[in-house]
């Protein structure tokens, strides 16, 4: 968690100042090509009350950790004598939201006291790469990225928390109002489909040309109204040029 967040309560608003986030690693071969491991990440913010109408905090603060954690796997394994790749990860826990692509938030706030509340998160991605000689790769990838809900109702009823299902989607096809709109992600899916072909390969480096489409999709957590949802393709074509 980095920045700053603010969540309204009676009578005033919390404001939450987070820490950089300490984490460590341990992986554990299980297999030839395969791993296994845990992350572990602490939060903190300092959390003070500042009345709504006053523009500076009027009380001392406190401070406010929360831990998150998460076990995951990495396996890449060879077929065909190696001219076949295919490759799974997976990673899963709370509070993990830093460690995927997607950058998911990690914690949500409390709305009457501002604490800290990790999120429950999970991702998961598979890929393919055949080896077509020396010269031509073809690759295929897939993957997930998930947050749970954990809703909550502020002191004046009003939504709160991460993913609340009274979350307003009913302007959000209105251009006028369209500030207003806003929801939290469920989950994000990518598949994407390629090939490197090496033009050049010597003394002097190598020459790849390689074409790549994407497919993105983002699903919001439902509210009230039609849930919005978004999705693009992408297409690339490059030419990379690598020193030897």
């Amino acid at each position: 968690m980095a920045g700053r967040s603010r969540v309204s309560v009676a009578g005033g608003s919390i404001q939450a100042s987070a820490s950089p986030v300490s984490s460590w690693n341990v992986s554990a071969p299980a297999a030839p090509n395969t791993d296994q491991f845990a992350v572990r990440s602490t939060p903190a913010a300092r959390v003070i009350s500042q009345p709504i109408a006053q523009p500076h905090a009027t009380t001392s603060g406190h401070t406010s950790t929360t831990g998150g954690y998460g076990v995951g796997f990495g396996a890449l394994m060879p077929f065909a004598g190696k001219r076949l790749e295919v490759s799974l990860e997976g990673l899963t826990g709370r509070g993990i939201g830093r460690y995927g692509t997607a950058g998911f938030p990690d914690v949500t706030l409390d709305p009457t006291t501002g604490e800290m509340r990790p999120l429950r998160q999970a991702r998961l991605m598979g890929g393919l790469v055949y080896h077509h000689g020396s010269r031509l790769d073809v690759y295929a990838y897939g993957g997930d990225e998930y947050t749970g809900r954990r809703a909550s109702l502020s002191p004046t009823g009003s939504a709160a928390g991460y993913g609340s299902p009274l979350a307003s989607y009913e302007s959000c096809t209105n251009e006028v109002a369209l500030n207003a709109c806003r929801g939290d992600n469920r989950n994000i899916y990518e598949g994407t489909m390629g090939y490197w072909y090496r033009l050049y390969g010597g003394d002097f480096g190598s020459i790849k040309y390689g074409n790549q489409v994407v497919y993105l999709h983002r699903d919001l957590w439902s509210g009230i109204g039609k849930t919005p949802e978004g999705s693009n393709v992408i297409v690339y074509s490059t030419l990379r040029f690598y020193l030897p």
